[in-house]
C-alpha cells in the first residue's frame, strides 16, 4: 500500500510538476513573442515619423541654401519611413529584427494613410526642389508642404497611439491569464509556489522590457516634437512656428483692430564667411546672432530662424500704424547696429551686418503669409540699397 501511494504520489507529483513546467513554458513563452513582435513595431513607428522628420528639416536647409546637404539624402530618408510602414503592413526584416505584419484594421488603414501623405510629401518636394523661385517663404506651395507634413506627423502620431493601446489591450489579457495560472499553481504547494516565484520574475522582466519601450516612445515623441517646431543650431523657433504665431498674432490684431510688424533680417555676406571658416564655425555665428536678436526684443515678441541665414521677428498688439512703424524703425536699428559689432570665432573677428525688410499689418497686407512675403521683398530692397540697413515695404511697384 506504501509503495502503491508513494508511486500515486510520485506520479501526481510528477503531473503538478509537468503542468506547472508547462504553464511556466507558456507563459514565458508568451511574453517573449510578445516582446519579439511589438518592440519591432514599435520601433517602426518610430522610425517612420523620425526619418520623415529628417527629411523635412534637410530638405528645409536645402531649400535655404546649405550646400552641405544634399537631395538624395532627402529621399533616402523618405525610402526608409515609407519601408517602414510597408513592413508594419506586409512584414520585413532588417538589422533591427523581423516585423509582423499588423492584423488591426483600423492601424493599418492609418499606415496606408500615412503612406499616401508620405507620397504627397515627396511629390511637393520634389515640386519645390525644381521649381525653386515658386518655393519662397510663405508661398502658397511653401504652405502646402508645411500643412502636408504637419497632417502626417499627425496620421503617425495616430499609429503610435492605436499601437500602444493594442499592446496595452495584450498586455491586459496577459496580466490577466497570469493570474489566473497563479492562482492554480499556488494551490499546489511548495514546489510550484517555487516554480511560479521564478515565472514571476521572468513575466516582471518581460513587462520591464515593454515599459522600457514605451518610455523609449515617449522620449522620441519629446525629441520630434522639439525637431518639429525649433531650429537645432540657434534654439530658435523654426518655419513651422513661426507661421503658427504669425497667423494668431495677426488673427489677434484683426479681432482688436490693431497692427502687427514682421521684420524679415538677412545676414549679408553669410555665406561667403560660411564657406571660408566652415560650416562648424557658421553655427556658432548663427547662435551668437540668435543671441543678439534675443537680446534686442521684448520678451513677448518673437523671433525665428526660418533657414540658413535668414531670421524673422514678429513684433505684435502694436496700437496704431504710426506706432508701429516708430518701434518696428526702432527694433530693426538697434539690430543693425547689434549685428554690425564683430563677432568673435576662434580667435578671430568676424564683421558681418544685417539687412532688414518691414511690412506691417494690416496697411502693407491683411493676411500672415502676404505679410511675410511683402517683408522679404522690403530686405531685398535694403539690400540692394545699402548693405546694413533697413527697409519699410513701399508697395507692389517698388518690389517688383
Amino acid at each position: 500500500m506504501r509503495t502503491r501511494r508513494i508511486g500515486h504520489l510520485s506520479a501526481s507529483f510528477i503531473l503538478v510538476i509537468s503542468i506547472s513546467l508547462g504553464i511556466v513554458g507558456y507563459l514565458v513563452m508568451t511574453g517573449e513573442q510578445m516582446v519579439s513582435r511589438h518592440t519591432p513595431q514599435i520601433d517602426a513607428a518610430m522610425e517612420i515619423k523620425v526619418n520623415a522628420t529628417l527629411a523635412h528639416l534637410w530638405f528645409e536647409e536645402i531649400i535655404s541654401g546649405d550646400s552641405n546637404e544634399q537631395i538624395d539624402d532627402v529621399w533616402s530618408y523618405l525610402d526608409e519611413s515609407d519601408w517602414y510602414a510597408r513592413a508594419l503592413l506586409e512584414g520585413g526584416k532588417n538589422h533591427e529584427g523581423t516585423f509582423v505584419p499588423l492584423k488591426s484594421a483600423d492601424m493599418r488603414r492609418q499606415i496606408e494613410s500615412v503612406r499616401v501623405s508620405l507620397g504627397k510629401f515627396r511629390t511637393i518636394a520634389e515640386q519645390r526642389f525644381s521649381n525653386y523661385e515658386a518655393s519662397l517663404p510663405g508661398s502658397g506651395i511653401d504652405q502646402e508642404f508645411d500643412r502636408i507634413f504637419a497632417g502626417f506627423i499627425d496620421q503617425a502620431d495616430q499609429i503610435e497611439t492605436l499601437l500602444q493601446e493594442s499592446i496595452a489591450l495584450e498586455l491586459s489579457k496577459f496580466k490577466q491569464t497570469a493570474v489566473f495560472l497563479t492562482t492554480i499553481l499556488a494551490v499546489t504547494g511548495v514546489v510550484l509556489a517555487i516554480i511560479l516565484y521564478r515565472l514571476e520574475m521572468q513575466r516582471n522582466q518581460h513587462l520591464h522590457k515593454i515599459e522600457q519601450t514605451s518610455r523609449k516612445i515617449e522620449t522620441q515623441n519629446t525629441k520630434l516634437d522639439y525637431l518639429a517646431h525649433f531650429d537645432t543650431v540657434s534654439g530658435l523657433p523654426n518655419r513651422t512656428l513661426f507661421t503658427d504665431r504669425l497667423d494668431q498674432a495677426v488673427g489677434h490684431a484683426r479681432r482688436k483692430s490693431n497692427c502687427v510688424a514682421v521684420l524679415f533680417i538677412d545676414l549679408d555676406r553669410f555665406k561667403s564667411v560660411n564657406d571660408r571658416l566652415g560650416h562648424a564655425r557658421g553655427d556658432e555665428i548663427l547662435k551668437l546672432t540668435a543671441k543678439r536678436l534675443k537680446q534686442c526684443l521684448r520678451s513677448d515678441d518673437t523671433v525665428a530662424r526660418i533657414g540658413g541665414d535668414e531670421f524673422t521677428v514678429i513684433l505684435a498688439d502694436l496700437d496704431d500704424h504710426k506706432k508701429a512703424a516708430t518701434a518696428a524703425g526702432s527694433v530693426a536699428e538697434h539690430i543693425t547696429l547689434e549685428l554690425a559689432k564683430p563677432f568673435v570665432i576662434g580667435g578671430m573677428k568676424v564683421d558681418l551686418s544685417a539687412s532688414i525688410g518691414i511690412a506691417i499689418y494690416p496697411i502693407d497686407a491683411n493676411e500672415a503669409d502676404a505679410l511675410l512675403i511683402n517683408s522679404d521683398h522690403a530686405m531685398y530692397e535694403a539690400k540692394q540699397d545699402i548693405r546694413g540697413s533697413f527697409c519699410f515695404f513701399l508697395g507692389r511697384s517698388r518690389t517688383e
